[in-house]
């Protein structure tokens, strides 16, 4: 399946969406999995990966117009390119 989950945490779900032309792995390549290391090891946050494509449903569910984008709770979200620096900010903040 066209899918990467990164952590268990139950406080916090990231569904992230890769850019158009990139896989689901692109977080993992361009080191923000890394970066968010801290948060998934601590159970503070659980990140699916996924591949727009291979998911219709989730990209009509969650009005995917523009990729990059990351849902936060199915409530926030953040769309297009974001400095490492910038997402993280968003993390600590939730």
């Amino acid at each position: 399946m066209e899918t990467a989950v990164y952590g268990n945490g139950n406080n916090y779900a990231l569904l992230m969406f890769p850019t158009a032309a990139a896989d689901y792995l692109e977080y993992e390549r361009f080191h923000l999995v890394d970066s968010l290391k801290p948060y998934i090891e601590n159970g503070k946050i659980r990140a699916d990966m996924i591949d727009g494509a291979v998911f219709p449903h989730l990209v009509q569910k969650y009005a995917v117009m523009a990729v990059p984008k990351i849902v936060i709770n199915e409530k926030q979200t953040i769309e297009g390119a974001v400095p490492i620096t910038e997402f993280l900010k968003i993390i600590e903040q939730i």
